[in-house]
């Protein structure tokens, strides 16, 4: 009886241990040295009646019901583990303990503890190589249907949370979302009196249940006029247009789209942007005409002068009740150190009943609300920022300012700081002519040179995904319009970072 207490206090504390590692785990209980083999073999009978029991009572009392993924949740799951998450490298030549990040999306991902709410703060993963442990979940893992103990799980991704340090298992997809574990806080893994047969015990480190959790896609450049490869192709809803102007001393190179399935909306747009592109077009003639006119530069100076003004646009969003465009130029002044770019969106809600069609622009900053501030213009919820502030600083490589900090400026001057999220650094010095367009996959915010970062670091885009539509939550026509888009996307094949929508959640007429 003696040595069955002693051997019961010892099996206490090695269950205590927060940190253990697989091969502390592998270690039997027998390990104790006991002289009687007989009294071996019936410690060791003991020790697996412990885990019997606290199997029988986890099943009993925490384990959920089990849901399973669709054949195409499982194909899209099973494709993408194979691409991001599965390490093939050499560890003994590259022991990097962490998964390498370029180009990786699932290599730093964002956990809210509460999703949902507007104001949850996020805990960053990164993804490990090996594995620290093993918890035992509330419900079985889906990737592993086969094992023995399908929600006993070893670890994955390390987080940057002192209670929730771990993510377990592999991510999977189901109901258009994707879905990991992540650790229990220890104040929470309790075992009621009586319920489980005595003896109990186990020899996890950490228990777990589901979460939702989102990889970072990062920032992505102008692609200069060509597809932006994970959207959808519009090309078989617009045509190409070419602006021809006759000028010897500035190359115009300068293509905008129209519309062609309706053709109210199309001569609204073109009206449009031909103003906008008038307008520069005229302002460069003129002042190359200075230039050339100046008294101040011999004939050779003038003549050897050149400049040119680019347009091109990228296509975000085309459908019956939206069209987003985001259109670039790109010009070059004689004598300059370097080209510069600016960018600029137009964005038009189509409007058709009995009466006709109606085609306006639209301005998305103000259709998603928020608070005027005479300095920065409409700003947003803090929950947008918090996502910019993801894609921008924990993508696969960033170098923006104010990126290594996650706290708050504390200005005295800023009154209602609490209505912004401009209070983390990255911030502080954003100027106001950030670009809005829409695509049926999330929000694009296109930042000019020099608004973050310098310029070498170029004019950073960022999408925020679709699916965090309450950022929308108005009556505005916009959040409409973004609630009939899950459709739209819902007809697209599932990508790592903007998985299909459950049908259940909007009807669509198909």
């Amino acid at each position: 009886m003696k040595k069955y207490l002693i051997l019961s206090l010892i099996l206490f504390f090695a269950c205590s241990e927060t940190r253990a590692t697989i091969e502390e785990q592998s270690i039997p209980p027998t390990s104790t040295v006991i002289e009687n083999s007989t009294t071996t073999s019936t410690v060791k009978d003991e020790s697996e009646l412990m885990s019997e029991n606290f199997h029988n009572w986890w099943k009993a009392y925490k384990l959920k019901e089990n849901t399973k993924q669709t054949s195409e949740e499982s194909d899209v799951t099973q494709e993408i583990i194979s691409q991001f998450v599965i390490d093939s490298r050499d560890t003994e030549s590259d022991p990097n303990y962490f998964y390498p990040f370029d180009d990786n999306p699932f290599s730093t991902v964002v956990v809210y503890l509460q999703p949902g709410t507007e104001f949850e703060e996020f805990i960053v993963c990164t993804k490990q190589i090996g594995a620290s442990g093993l918890a035992v979940a509330d419900e079985n893992h889906p990737l592993q249907r086969s094992n023995n103990l399908p929600y006993v799980i070893s670890s994955s991704y390390v987080c940057d949370d002192e209670e929730v340090d771990f993510l377990w298992g592999m991510p999977f997809l189901q109901d258009g979302q994707w879905w990991i574990f992540r650790t229990i806080p220890r104040s929470e893994r309790i075992i009621t009196d009586n319920e489980c047969v005595d003896p109990c015990g186990y020899t996890y480190t950490h228990w777990a249940t589901r979460t939702k959790f989102q990889p970072i896609r990062g920032v992505f450049g102008d692609d200069n006029g060509e597809q932006i490869t994970f959207l959808p192709d519009f090309s078989d809803k617009y045509e190409n247009k070419t602006y021809e102007i006759d000028y010897e001393y500035v190359d115009f190179t300068i293509f905008y789209p129209r519309i062609n399935f309706n053709e109210t909306c199309a001569d609204v747009m073109e009206q449009d942007i031909l103003s906008v592109i008038d307008a520069n077009v005229t302002e460069r003639i003129d002042t190359v005409d200075t230039y050339r006119e100046s008294y101040d530069l011999s004939d050779e100076e003038k003549e050897g002068g050149w400049d040119w003004l680019n347009l091109s646009y990228d296509i975000i969003e085309i459908n019956d009740d939206l069209v987003s465009v985001m259109y670039r130029w790109n010009s070059y002044s004689f004598g300059a150190a370097h080209p510069q770019d600016w960018y600029f969106s137009r964005n038009y809600i189509i409007d058709l009943d009995e009466n006709g069609t109606e085609c306006f622009k639209v301005d998305i900053q103000q259709e998603m609300g928020g608070t005027y501030d005479y300095e920065r213009g409409v700003d947003f919820s803090p929950k947008i920022y918090e996502f910019i502030y993801q894609q921008l600083c924990l993508g696969n490589d960033n170098n923006y300012f104010g990126c290594e900090d996650r706290g708050w400026v504390d200005s005295p001057d800023r009154e209602n700081d609490e209505k912004y999220l401009y209070k983390l650094h990255l911030f502080e010095d954003l100027t106001n002519e950030v670009q809005f367009a829409f695509s049926r996959l999330g929000l694009m915010i296109q930042f000019q040179n020099y608004s973050i970062g310098s310029y070498a670091d170029g004019a950073p885009r960022v999408i925020i995904p679709n699916s965090n539509n309450f950022i929308y939550n108005n009556n505005f026509r916009l959040s409409w319009i973004i609630k009939d888009m899950k459709c739209s996307q819902n007809l697209d094949y599932p990508t790592v970072y903007e998985p299909q929508f459950s049908r259940s959640e909007v009807a669509c007429n198909y």
